[in-house]
């Protein structure tokens, strides 16, 4: 019976064998697929598709900025130019109100120098208002009058059928005031009399 034994035992042996053999096959099998597959992967074209499309992109971006860039060139420029404007604008506002101010002091000045000539004429006239009553009332009087008879009588006119003229009328006769003395006169007038300049 030990040849049955022997011939199994062998038969199965054979079997794992062969089993080994074919998942050594196997394996040697996918690793060379996978080793084959490797150079495949590198060699393929999505790695340098990625690379044409990230240069589109970043090519892109560049012109981009490129625009932005030149645009806010031209705007800082353009605003560069709108402040020098109203800097310009400002400085001959500034000058216009230095003028303006000019001309309100000077039109001040004028106005105090005509109102102090004008004080000065309104007194003047006044003065000379006065000065003219004062001479008015020296000669009234001053002037000479008729001296009185010496028997002290009225005289009367002579009846006429025609009546005196206002001048010709006979003076009433009443208490004649003294003449003031020559001295007095004169000191008075003296006292009196200015002299003006006309300007």
């Amino acid at each position: 019976m030990a040849g049955p034994r022997i011939y199994t035992e062998s038969w199965e042996r054979l079997k794992t064998a062969a089993r080994e053999m074919e998942e050594r096959e196997e394996e040697n099998n996918h690793n060379g697929t996978k080793q084959a597959a490797k150079p495949k992967r590198e060699v393929a074209l999505p790695p340098s598709r990625g690379f044409v499309v990230a240069t589109l992109v970043l090519s892109a971006l560049c012109i981009l900025l490129g625009i932005l860039w030149f645009d806010a060139q031209s705007r800082l420029i353009q605003a560069t130019r709108e402040t020098s404007d109203l800097k310009a604008q400002l400085d001959l506002i500034q000058e216009r109100f230095k003028s303006m101010d000019k001309d309100r002091d000077r039109i001040a000045e004028e106005n105090a120098l005509l109102r102090q000539e004008e004080e000065e004429t309104r007194a003047d006239v006044i003065a000379r208002e006065r000065e003219l009553e004062t001479l008015r009332t020296q000669k009234e009087r001053g002037s000479i009058k008729p001296k009185p008879p010496a028997s002290g009588a009225e005289v009367l006119p002579a009846p006429s059928h025609t009546q005196p003229k206002p001048s010709e009328q006979p003076v009433s006769a009443g208490p004649i005031p003294e003449k003031p003395p020559l001295q007095t006169l004169e000191k008075t007038e003296q006292q009196d009399v200015r002299t003006f300049s006309i300007r």
